[in-house]
């Protein structure tokens, strides 16, 4: 028989490794009930029969007095666990999944010493809450749920809108899949493969779902209004329970997995060391630049895949921080500027190291993970700690006297005005002079001292049993430029070189060229030219790139530092270390300075993803790839499941395979006329752009603010990297180009879902 080649084009499905069939043990076996009772039964099991491996009640109890009640207890105890089930219900009955359950003979109510998830048939209330079909409870009396809301769920928000249609009608099958892991103090319930919610086990944040519960009678202050209240969620071990409730309902495929043991077992969940870098381009050894010394960012290239062609979503900290950090794009989350919380349109969002948090990790934050003023406290185990001595935003600290005294005159000039910049620490946040080069220790300034703390955490991980996610954020290279000597000393400032495209790109509005306001804004800065002015004098600009490179080798040592511990406590070789810059940066290109703009040198950023489960160490990958690739590939990397909602690309097969193709495209935008320099600018403008293997092509609409939309398109850029890659000449307007930049248009509409990779794989058949 001739060979034949089969193509086969597969979308990357993000999905990880799935847990395999024999971590999972059934519980309920040749149609018997063995390993099951009732609370005081007399060996009846009154109601609850077997059959074809499906667990069926159809007896009748008295919830209202407790007698005949016949919930089904397991035999064994069980602690943290995950268990799989699908029920099916008649039209208007009801029952629950308890955990936790201690046989109480002082109530004669087993289940009042657990929580419970509700199973409801979703037809029974006209309250949304109920109609889900899968409420948190506490105080399990159906009568209390409809008329006083004593259930978990609604503070927690269950019955958002978009979540009020999971559960199917009665008399059809519905699966739950539900976990309840104390290590991560975290429970989780996912009905018909949607997650429904999740919620803490203990702690502030179950206790305060306590307290904002209200009790109307006085028989739940007896037995619930006392501190037995409080430990509800606390039974790490007790039994799980299927209730009666009255109505028949059927159990089938009811699987459980112990987490203690499976997470014991599982010595391969790697830890990971994030290291997001402020304002760091991709000017490392690892990306061709011969001039700038980064001994041990290059170290890490060297043990991992590093992305010549990442881009950030948007060229400023906040916008992109959010991105990456939740997974999703700018207009997704609707931040675009600098004050926006991300939490505030879109509350319930689970961040990346929040998801870790609640899968088993403990989760630590140092430095500058997301923007400066917004540390989201929820997604650390811990919540961030400052450094002593350093204020709450400690990129602008000085310590040479000359500039002390030129930041303290501006305080007294703010306090003669009965101005106030004090921190919630108690510290001034005054900017001075743009750089400062002083012969201190590293500790002096914060991204010492803090990776100094970071070395303590890591000491103090190492002995935990759980894995770890440590972010470390440096502040340095973001301005002001202030290092010690001993960086500064590593260049010749009159070798460094100047950028070589000093004026505006040919044919594109002067404004676009933006963010230069950020350096002006320094005492010893007021005089840099607008971009559309002639060029800094060059004494200057080689004073600036002076800066940048000290501070960008300070970190660099840090860095090091950092991976020097990891080896010396023996956590290298089961940690992932992923190094990344929040955006590009303008160092006099374009006749420009700082971020903020859609070009190339803004949007283009390092990412290097170093360490265990890396396959492609050393190697280079040309793909177009995404900040938020980075959210599904560390799930993938850690063999969780990648939600379904994230908006990036797990990037695992590069980490194999870094010549694979890839995206077609890759998607940044820019909201001009908000901050910066907006006096040049005509209201706001909302930029689109889109970066092809080729080109890079951007739209400028007008933006209504209020509408928070894209108004009329004013302007559009293109620029042909085979021929210009600094684009230094926009050719949109040239006829020559109307059929691509019309393609481009279009693929830029369509969006980032058109662009998603694609593999070709070929089998031979004999």
């Amino acid at each position: 028989m001739n060979n034949k080649i089969i193509l086969l084009f597969l979308t990357i499905v993000l999905t990880s490794c799935s847990s395999t069939d024999s971590e999972w043990k059934s519980l309920i076996a040749d149609n018997s009930l063995e390993g099951w009772h009732i609370f005081q039964d007399d060996g009846s099991k009154k109601g609850w029969i077997v059959e074809d491996r499906t667990l069926i009640f159809n007896g009748v109890s008295d919830m209202e007095s407790g007698e005949g009640d016949a919930s089904l207890l397991s035999d064994k105890v069980y602690g943290n666990f995950e268990i799989k089930f699908d029920w099916k219900i008649i039209p208007g009955g009801n029952s629950g999944f308890m955990w936790g359950v201690r046989e109480d003979e002082k109530y004669n109510y087993p289940y009042q010493t657990g929580p419970e998830i509700q199973i409801l048939d979703p037809a029974i209330y006209d309250d949304p809450n109920i109609a889900l079909g899968g409420e948190i409870e506490v105080n399990n009396a159906i009568e209390d749920l409809i008329t006083h809301k004593h259930f978990v769920g609604a503070l927690y928000d269950l019955s958002a809108p978009e979540k009020t249609n999971v559960a199917r009608p009665s008399e059809q099958w519905n699966s739950y899949h539900i976990k309840i892991d104390y290590k991560a103090n975290r429970g989780e319930v996912i009905l018909n493969d949607v997650l429904i919610n999740s919620f803490p086990l203990e702690g502030p944040e179950w206790d305060a779902m306590v307290l904002n519960s209200k009790f109307s009678r006085p028989e739940d202050a007896e037995y619930l209004g006392d501190a037995r209240w409080f430990d509800y969620g606390k039974f790490s071990k007790g039994h799980i329970c299927f209730q009666d409730h009255p109505g028949m309902v059927s159990f089938r495929n009811i699987k459980i997995r112990e987490l203690d043991n499976y997470i014991a077992a599982d010595k391969s969940l790697p830890n990971i060391l994030f290291i997001p870098v402020d304002d760091l381009r991709p000017d490392i050894g690892a990306y061709g630049d011969e001039f700038i010394l980064t001994p041990n960012m290059d170290r890490l290239a060297r043990q991992g895949v590093t992305f010549d062609r990442a881009y950030c979503q948007q060229a400023v900290c906040n916008p992109s921080r959010a991105s990456l950090l939740t997974g999703l794009r700018p207009d997704s989350i609707q931040v675009w500027d600098l004050r926006t919380d991300f939490r505030d349109n879109v509350p319930d969002v689970v961040t990346l190291p929040q998801f870790f948090k609640q899968h088993g990790y403990t989760t630590i934050g140092l430095g500058k993970a997301f923007h400066n003023n917004d540390p989201d406290t929820i997604s650390w185990s811990i919540t961030p700690e400052n450094i002593n001595g350093f204020p709450f935003d400690p990129d602008a600290v000085y310590v040479n006297e000359e500039i002390l005294a030129i930041q303290q005159e501006k305080i007294e000039q703010l306090k003669a005005n009965g101005k106030s910049r004090i921190d919630q620490l108690g510290h001034w946040y005054v900017k001075a002079n743009a750089t400062e080069n002083a012969d201190v220790d590293d500790d002096a300034y914060y991204d010492g001292a803090q990776t100094t703390r970071a070395i303590e955490i890591l000491q103090e991980l190492k002995s935990e049993s759980k894995p770890f996610f440590l972010s470390v954020g440096y502040y340095r290279p973001h301005l002001p430029f202030n290092a010690p000597k001993k960086y500064w000393d590593l260049y010749n400032r009159s070798e460094i070189p100047l950028a070589e495209n000093q004026y505006i790109p040919e044919g594109s509005p002067a404004y676009l060229v933006h963010g230069e306001a950020e350096l002006r804004g320094y005492s010893d800065c007021h005089n840099l030219p607008l971009p559309g002015e002639a060029a800094w004098d060059e004494d200057r600009q080689r004073e600036i790139k002076h800066g940048y490179y000290a501070s960008v080798s300070y970190t660099d040592a840090q860095i090091g530092r950092l991976l020097d511990e990891l080896e010396r406590l023996g956590l290298a070789e089961n940690t992932l270390v992923i190094l990344w810059g929040d955006h590009g940066w303008k160092l006099g290109e374009h006749n420009g300075w700082c971020k903020q703009t859609n070009y190339e040198i803004d949007t283009r950023v390092p990412l290097i993803i170093s360490g265990a489960r890396v396959s492609a160490k050393g190697r280079h990958t040309k793909a177009l790839t995404e900040f938020v690739d980075i959210y599904p590939t560390l799930c993938a990397l850690a063999n969780f499941a990648v939600p379904e909602h994230l908006q990036g690309t797990s990037l695992v097969p590069l980490l194999e395979n870094p010549d694979l193709e890839w995206k077609t495209a890759a998607y940044s935008q820019f909201l001009l006329g908000r901050f910066g320099r907006t006096k040049t600018v005509e209201g706001e403008q909302m930029g689109y752009a889109i970066r092809t293997d080729r080109y890079r092509y951007v739209e400028w609409y007008s933006w209504i603010k209020e509408e928070k939309i894209a108004g009329d398109l004013l302007c559009n850029e293109l620029f042909d990297h085979q021929i210009d890659p600094q684009e230094n000449k926009n050719i949109a307007t040239d006829p020559a180009h109307r059929e691509i930049v019309e393609a481009l248009s279009q693929q830029l509409k369509k969006g980032w879902r058109y662009s998603k990779p694609q593999i070709r794989i070929s089998t031979e058949n004999e």
